[in-house]
């Protein structure tokens, strides 16, 4: 069982706030309304993904059977994303080895479709799947095929994910300097796009392997304050005073 790494979703922690709530009581007056049934099935998806976003296995995998259900009464194809939050649904559940296979279905839509951003995305995720199954070296080799394929498509926002990942992994496997690289790479890339939420991130995580395993505190704290001073640039109170706890 992995310890260090949040599931999926992503990546982060993500707090469900009163907008999301509002947009979940939205879709769902617009489920009593007279549309399509694609667009049923694309609201069904959309409140799965709400459902997951506040860990509510049960409402997602509700609303996935909902979608599931009406796309075979109507004969309808099964649209990639349907299949994407069922594997999602699956990685929340921890059966990663069935989210795997959920996914390689969607992955083998989106390249039909051709559409790079959605594969850019997918492929992260189930590099993320590899990763939690202990597919250590599957999971390495999709990350770095991603970022090469990311790049070649001008998907800036995919790279540093998958650097996170990567680091992530590395991590596992005790490839301390692996870890490192890919964490220093993940800050750039994400300076290049200005994401410095995701950048304080990476700070903090080098800080982290200064402290736990190479016991350099002057390292450590250096980073530390590198995180800091990003939070404080963006007024994230919430992880500033979780990174305080560190020094």
């Amino acid at each position: 069982m992995l310890k260090i790494i949040p599931l999926l979703v992503f990546l982060l922690i993500v707090s469900f706030s009163e907008a999301q709530k509002a947009d979940m009581d939205s879709l769902q007056q617009r489920m009593e309304q007279n549309i399509s049934d694609t667009a049923r099935i694309n609201t069904l998806i959309t409140l799965a993904r709400l459902n997951l976003m506040k860990k509510d296995l049960s409402g997602a995998s509700a609303y996935i059977d909902q979608a599931f259900e009406l796309s075979k009464k109507n004969n309808l194809e099964i649209p990639y994303g349907l299949n994407w939050v069922r594997a999602d649904l699956l990685h929340y559940s921890r059966e990663n080895y069935a989210a795997i296979e959920e996914m390689d279905v969607a992955l083998k839509k989106i390249e039909q479709i051709g559409d790079a951003q959605a594969l850019g995305k997918a492929q992260n995720s189930m590099a993320w799947y590899y990763l939690y199954a202990g597919k250590f070296n599957e999971s390495i080799k999709l990350f770095e095929q991603n970022i090469e394929f990311a790049k070649s498509n001008k998907l800036n926002k995919v790279i540093p994910e998958a650097y996170s990942g990567l680091a992530y992994v590395y991590r596992e496997v005790k490839n301390t300097e692996e870890q490192r690289k890919n964490l220093i790479l993940m800050i750039e890339a994400n300076r290049k796009i200005n994401d410095l939420k995701f950048m304080a991130n990476g700070y903090l995580r080098l800080g982290d392997i200064g402290m736990e395993i190479d016991s350099n505190f002057t390292y450590a704290i250096r980073q530390y304050h590198e995180c800091l001073d990003i939070q404080k640039q963006i007024n994230d109170s919430a992880a500033l005073s979780f990174t305080l706890l560190r020094i």
